[in-house]
């Protein structure tokens, strides 16, 4: 095993433990009502645009369902 593989096999434990915290956090949060007020109307309002710009019914449906909750962008 080289160095870097050991070093970050070490390093998992830990990673682990920050994902979960991570994942913990996210879902306490959006589970507030008015968080939950927000996530809806958002949701509504980018179904109703995209209905909007030319989408139908079911094909604006489908994109908003396969968006799931909105979430923050990744720190590549």
């Amino acid at each position: 095993m080289s160095d870097a593989s050991a070093q970050l096999e070490a390093l998992q434990p830990a990673i682990r433990n920050m994902v979960q915290s991570i994942m913990e956090a996210h879902v306490d949060l959006i589970a507030r009502p008015d968080i939950s007020r927000s996530l809806a109307s958002y949701t509504r309002n980018y179904y109703l645009a995209l209905v909007d710009q030319g989408f139908t019914e079911k094909q604006a449906l489908k994109i908003v369902i396969s968006g799931g909750i909105p979430s923050p962008p990744s720190m590549k």
